[in-house]
């Protein structure tokens, strides 16, 4: 590759660095593959869960040790960067990143790997930071920032393409060995960094920006990617809650990113060497303007046109954003803070935290904490907790899908501790999967876990009704995965072949249901056929089981359900059943669903499905 030379003269110059070829190619590819297994996040995680059979709680330990270590390559950084060669940091970070991912390839041991992987990102976020810093230090660093999010755009959008199927003939080994391939190839490249930060203006002879300064553009950074987050994760969520079909949605968000790539291109066409406000206060207005977009339930075009601009605009103005940082940068070590706080924003997967968040989670939890006790000590019959977030997703370690806290567990281990409560079992029949309280009780037999929930659906890489508890807790965790599409009769049959034998055999002091109400036949985040009859003969079939088991002692815990206009028919018929009143409320769409429900075949395969697993689990 052709390039100008970097001499040290050039590199003292007050005008910055010179930015030739190779410092550029340096910068960009350095950075696009640091981060290569998060921006191919979607693909790595499905290989995890179906070649190494991981769960969502270890896939989510692996992503975060990925972004974590990237995070933590700043707090070494603010020692060596003004004391250590940089091309010397470099080419050891190389050097162990490539060892790293070859070690990655061929690891056979999940807590193997978790290290290999931390290592790895360990050494991919030092080189990060060199990109960051010396992007910074260049005569025109939107211009370089711009080439630095295009690279990465670029190199996550042919991972997506190309993963799955090198993954279906080479296995997840192959990502690594290609990381590593790409990193021997480009370690010559480590010689065109400078050997220290360069700012863009004499900075020895002028005065360091104000800390508060540098504070609050670090805080903007993080802020801005709280946003980031906090939206393009929902993207396709509030697409589907609006009635837009899966296609619909795939397709708007295909040509999302196209503009993304479109939108960081237009930065590094306008990048300019002066401060530049217009391009920043553009994306702003614009970024607010499609987020006003989505409020709502916006149909297809609105939905589309708010995506669109969404991605084109982040990628158009973070690197003037990124620039405008740079400015404030007299030694290289804000740029490094800046990396610090770009993995900002979630708490978890798909759990987006914002003002007031832990305060109503606490709310959330104690609400459960209360109807157990309340329950435990004889003051009501029943119980139904009407809490929101939900719980059953959250792990042990890490919030998940809209749940911050596990409320159920919390109830059920507060009232082991207070109230001397013995065995519990928990009836989960949301929707999705409750891998949060599985996992929580996998390795324990005084709580019995029963989940009956859409095969396939959310979260993905668990083992299905294999997956019947470990040690201790072997046996005492039933998984009940039902086709898409099941209605009335298997989710019924369901309770009765499985789910009140199995409470029989374990004879609990309590028993809590987590009652999600996403199994409705409007829900949009499912593909089940229950309607409000459903619920209130499922609360019944429990009721009676718990009047011959546990003297009635019943707690019920709200969690899903994103069908607004029908959720509180729903929820009604299950307050009918525990309290025994009938209102005159009638559920306007209860004939219809009816009518939808399937066909005497469809449920006759998912009943010879059911006695299956009733065998399996010795329940006939």
């Amino acid at each position: 590759m052709s390039s100008t030379p970097l001499t040290e003269n050039a590199l003292s110059r007050p005008a910055g660095l010179v930015v030739s070829l190779r410092l550029l190619a340096a910068i960009v590819i350095f950075a696009a593959i640091a981060p290569g297994i998060l921006m191919t996040a979607p693909a790595v995680a499905a290989q995890l869960a179906s070649e190494w059979q991981l769960k969502p709680g270890q896939i989510g330990w692996l992503f975060s040790a990925e972004l974590g270590a990237m995070s933590l390559a700043t707090l070494p950084a603010w020692w060596w960067m003004s004391r250590l060669d940089w091309r010397r940091v470099a080419l050891t970070a190389g050097v162990v990143f490539l060892a790293a991912n070859l070690a990655s390839a061929v690891v056979t041991q999940y807590e193997t790997l978790l290290a290999a992987r931390f290592i790895a990102s360990l050494a991919g976020g030092t080189l990060m930071i060199l990109c960051i810093s010396c992007a910074a230090g260049t005569p025109n660093p939107s211009r370089v920032y711009a080439f630095w999010v295009l690279g990465q755009l670029l190199l996550g959008m042919l991972g997506l393409l190309a993963l799955p199927g090198l993954f279906a003939t080479f296995g997840l080994k192959v990502v690594y060995l290609i990381l590593a391939a790409i990193m021997l190839c480009c370690l010559p490249l480590v010689s065109a960094f400078p050997p220290r930060f360069q700012p863009l203006s004499v900075s020895r002879q002028q005065p360091s920006t104000a800390l508060w300064r540098q504070a609050l553009a670090v805080l903007a950074v993080l802020t801005f990617y709280i946003s980031l987050s906090a939206v393009w994760t929902f993207i396709g969520t509030i697409g589907s809650a609006a009635g837009l079909s899966p296609t619909q949605v795939g397709l708007v968000l295909a040509a999302a990113t196209v503009c993304g790539i479109i939108g960081a291109g237009g930065a590094a066409l306008r990048g300019t060497r002066r401060a530049d406000r217009l391009p920043v206060w553009l994306g702003y207005g614009l970024l607010i303007v499609s987020v006003g977009l989505l409020i709502g339930q916006p149909l297809l075009v609105r939905y589309a046109i708010a995506a669109l601009l969404f991605k084109f605009t982040w990628t158009f103005v973070l690197p003037f954003i990124l620039a405008r940082v740079a400015g404030l940068d007299n030694s290289g070590r804000l740029m490094n803070s800046i990396n610090l706080v770009i993995g900002g924003g979630m708490l978890g997967k798909e759990a987006p935290l914002g003002p007031g968040s832990y305060e109503i989670a606490c709310l959330s939890a104690g609400l459960a904490c209360a109807a157990v006790e309340a329950v435990l000590k004889g003051e009501l019959d029943n119980a139904y907790s009407l809490s929101r977030p939900p719980g059953h997703h959250c792990l042990p370690d890490q919030s998940m899908g809209f749940c911050f806290l596990a409320n159920i567990p919390i109830a059920i281990e507060r009232a082991k501790a207070q109230l001397g409560l013995g065995k519990v079992a928990i009836i989960d029949w949301d929707v999705h999967h409750g891998n949060g309280t599985q996992h929580i009780y996998l390795q324990r037999d005084d709580v019995l876990t029963i989940s009956l929930h859409q095969d396939g659906c959310f979260p993905p890489g668990y083992a299905g009704e294999d997956d019947r508890g470990v040690g201790a807790g072997e046996g005492y965790n039933i998984n009940i995965p039902l086709l898409a599409g099941a209605g009335d009769d298997s989710w019924r049959y369901a309770l009765e072949t499985i789910v009140i034998p199995a409470l029989a055999r374990f004879e609990p002091e309590l028993i809590i249901i987590a009652c999600g109400y996403d199994a409705n036949a409007m829900d949009p985040l499912a593909r089940m056929q229950l309607h409000s009859d459903s619920f209130r003969a499922m609360t019944e079939q429990v009721q009676q089981a718990a009047d011959r088991l546990c003297g009635g002692k019943l707690v019920m815990v709200h969690e899903g359900g994103y069908a607004e206009s029908y959720v509180p028919f729903c929820g009604l018929a299950v307050m009918e059943a525990l309290s025994g009143i009938r209102t005159e409320v009638q559920d306007p769409l209860l004939e219809f669903i009816q009518q939808q429900q399937p066909r005497a075949t469809f449920a006759q395969f998912q009943r010879q499905a059911i006695d299956r697993l009733a065998q399996q689990f010795g329940l006939q």
